[in-house]
């Protein structure tokens, strides 16, 4: 077993997995890593189990060192890596490939961008005692992850024991494809199956509009911003509060003030907001990935069109990194 210790946290560290599918019923989201793609492609890549724990970082990486020998692998969104030795020689690292670390080696992963969060995964994972059969940290409920917080100036991780990988690279192929799916500049919708009236006339007047996203937006929520014009045209379009239904990551839902909120994947699991559309399955990773200032478009699909998606999705996985 090795360890990192943390040096700086950057803006919000926090270990996550795939998260907790399965008690929506009982109030508890399914959480997990925001671009759940990232995640399962940096494990499959040190020949993990694709949901082992690693850290999720976001807007600015982390500075830690290692205490012994480890293998890790950056994924996600583009960062400025470098891994600084004892005798203070310093090399860039790249994304998507794994990476030796020997006892003493300094970690230092800057700005993140363009996207939004980085993952740094570790053969072996992180380890953490599960909770509720995940290790993803849950920030409203103060649970899971390491004492279910962001990591903190000090703290130690411990990281699992792990064989030594054979420096798997990912293909140019896959990093062409990950880097175009994870920021689109568009996510497909289908339209909420009740969605009538007001409901459906607002989600049309969203349709193929700048939205920007807010700096409000958190993994519990991404809003939007549309043109004023359109704010006008669709406030109070949804009736406002509604009783209060389940709820789904990628739901959208539009507040009286006709402003619209993508729920992210900390969202509650019930809402009183109409909701007019869902983000597809094959698109959430681009959801995770918007950061404040972004620009999105919505592009409205059918249910065949989201499921082709879906499979395309999971074939190029197949292909590549043999992801079931």
């Amino acid at each position: 077993m090795s360890s990192l210790a943390i040096i700086s946290p950057g803006v919000q560290s926090l270990v996550q997995d795939l998260g907790r599918p399965g008690l929506a019923s009982m109030g508890v989201p399914r959480g997990g890593a925001a671009d759940g793609l990232s995640l399962r492609c940096g494990n499959a890549l040190l020949g993990n189990p694709v949901d082992a724990p690693a850290i999720e970082m976001a807007m600015l990486g982390i500075e830690a060192t290692f205490d012994a020998p480890t293998t890790w692998c950056l994924a996600g969104a583009p960062s400025h890596a470098t891994l600084v030795d004892a005798g203070g020689t310093s090399r860039s690292v790249p994304r998507w490939t794994a990476v030796p670390a020997r006892a003493g080696d300094r970690l230092i992963v800057k700005a993140i961008r363009p996207g939004l969060r980085s993952y740094l995964c570790f053969a072996g994972g992180v380890r953490v005692p599960p909770c509720m059969g995940s290790a993803s940290t849950l920030l409203s409920c103060a649970m899971g992850g390491f004492e279910g917080r962001a990591l903190r100036v000090g703290d130690v991780l411990d990281i699992n024991a792990a064989p030594p990988v054979v420096a798997p690279q990912a293909s140019a192929s896959l990093v062409e494809w990950l880097d175009a799916t994870l920021r689109p500049g568009i996510l497909r919708v289908v339209a909420a199956p009740d969605g009538q009236g007001p409901c459906r006339d607002a989600l049309h007047a969203l349709l193929d509009v700048p939205l920007r996203v807010s700096g409000h937006s958190n993994r519990v929520g991404v809003r939007l911003e549309p043109p004023v014009a359109i704010v006008e045209a669709i406030r109070g379009a949804a009736g406002g509060r509604v009783a209060s239904i389940g709820m789904a990551h990628g739901a959208i839902e539009l507040t009286p003030g006709g402003e619209p909120i993508i729920l992210g994947v900390d969202h509650p699991t019930t809402g009183g907001y109409q909701v007019i559309a869902c983000v597809i399955a094959a698109d959430l990773p681009a959801l995770g990935q918007l950061s404040p200032g972004d620009v999105v478009r919505l592009n409205l699909v059918d249910r065949h069109q989201a499921w082709q998606a879906h499979r395309a999705l999971r074939a190029m996985l197949s292909k590549e990194l043999a992801i079931p």
